[in-house]
């Protein structure tokens, strides 16, 4: 269990393993043996490896990991902005495209981070919901840690936007998005732990009964159980 596994090991990880990921280039093998190590941890102490992670790419005592955020940031603009809403419409699919969908998961699995907060920032944007379907396309063979960055990021950004004075109607839009991108990619890859996610939501909601926090249980349910709602929940 989680309680035997010493907290060195989250330091080792965190100092060298993810850092070492960041900076070479992508490789399966690696990126799932990664993945099978940190899996035997609770997810909140994967989120708080995450987090490290995350604060890395901003150590000034770290150069080299600030280089490597700011060219990950770049290739995850491009990706992001360069992906239409009708990428995939047609059966024969462009060769940019083909290029697109492998750069994002090449960069999936090696700086998640700054490729997912891309993502899900321009899904925030208006009138970009059409985007979400071509989005979960790219990451169709995502492998699983990347997914799990992603679902820490969605997290992240869930909770950042608690403190956002967003008008109600806004936030409204900005909450459907984000949980009609998570539930169709949960379709995907059913094995998303999405607990973290929901906790943080229902936690919300626990305090705010009124919140309009709602709409993403709601869409969760729709979109990644395939189960329409007949009537509000309350």
């Amino acid at each position: 269990g989680d309680q035997f596994l010493p907290r060195e090991l989250d330091k080792f990880i965190a100092d060298f393993l993810f850092p070492a990921l960041s900076l070479s280039a992508p490789c399966l093998q690696i990126h799932d043996a990664l993945w099978e190590t940190i899996t035997k941890f609770s997810v909140n102490r994967r989120y708080e490896l995450y987090a490290l992670w995350e604060d890395a790419y901003y150590d000034d005592e770290k150069p080299i990991m600030l280089l490597a955020r700011r060219g990950a940031e770049k290739k995850a603009d491009v990706i992001a902005k360069r992906t239409t809403a009708d990428a995939y419409s047609n059966d024969d699919i462009p060769m940019f495209l083909k290029y697109l969908r492998h750069a994002c998961v090449r960069l999936g699995m090696t700086n998640p981070i700054q490729l997912f907060q891309a993502l899900l920032n321009r899904v925030r944007q208006p009138n970009t919901d059409n985007l979400i379907a071509p989005y979960t396309k790219h990451l169709e063979t995502m492998p699983p840690l990347g997914i799990d960055v992603l679902v820490y990021c969605a997290s992240s950004l869930q909770l950042a936007e608690k403190a956002d004075q967003l008008a109600r109607p806004e936030r409204m839009k900005i909450l459907r998005n984000y949980a009609d991108f998570i539930g169709n990619l949960f379709k995907e890859h059913i094995s998303m732990d999405l607990q973290p996610l929901i906790a943080s939501v229902t936690s919300n909601l626990t305090r705010n009964p009124e919140a309009v926090d709602r709409i993403y249980i709601e869409k969760l349910l729709e979109h990644g159980a395939g189960m329409p709602l007949v009537k509000s929940m309350n």
